[in-house]
């Protein structure tokens, strides 16, 4: 049956405070959630998460990270006018600012970690796009809504979710903004020159 995968993730493989998360979606009408993983810490989480998506087999694979580096950080270019001192940034991309999202180098941990899984996942063969939830619920008209309402919307939606932490609401956010993107539901784009979020079907940032 196909299904897509939501990956909310975390930059820490080690600690007490956060982490990584997926949840499976069923391209069913109505959505039906299936299977959460939750990574184990330390790096053998990566394994056991690619292991995971791999027996699952998804047609998308949406990642709650950034999934690419700032233009200023990557251009080999000499004398490149975007790359000029005192008007480049290497601090954000150009889609972090379009999207209202916090600047990449705040998120370090979390844009390496998901530019190498992104990396493994897609030599496997999987298509990996990079989504927000935070401007998914903004364009929900959930912008700052506690996460018992931001779940309850996505419950609405998704036959069978019922959320006990907010990575795990997180992670369904983002399979249903793949759904969106797998069923061709006008799924929107923010796209900047130094990478590209997919948002919900029909829906543009104000």
């Amino acid at each position: 049956m196909d299904s897509v995968v939501g990956i909310d993730l975390s930059g820490l493989t080690s600690g007490a405070r956060g982490h990584t998360v997926a949840a499976e979606l069923f391209l069913e009408t109505p959505l039906r959630l299936g299977e959460r993983f939750i990574a184990p810490r330390l790096l053998r989480g990566d394994r056991l998460l690619v292991d995971w998506i791999e027996e699952r087999r998804p047609r998308v694979v949406a990642i709650d990270a950034p999934l690419s580096l700032p233009h200023s950080v990557t251009c080999e270019v000499v004398g490149c006018e975007r790359c000029r001192p005192g008007s480049a940034s290497y601090l954000a991309r150009d889609v972090d600012r379009l999207a209202g999202g916090m600047p990449t180098v705040m998120l370090a941990a979390i844009a390496f970690r998901g530019m190498y899984l992104s990396r493994q996942l897609r030599a496997a063969g999987f298509e990996v796009i990079e989504v927000y939830p935070g401007a998914a619920y903004a364009l929900w008209g959930l912008r700052g809504a506690p996460y018992e309402e931001r779940a309850n919307f996505l419950a609405s939606r998704v036959g069978g979710f019922a959320w006990s932490t907010r990575d795990e609401v997180d992670a369904v956010c983002a399979a249903a903004v793949a759904t969106d993107y797998m069923m061709g539901a006008d799924a929107g784009v923010i796209a900047g020159q130094d990478g590209e979020i997919i948002l919900p079907a029909g829906l543009r940032p104000a």
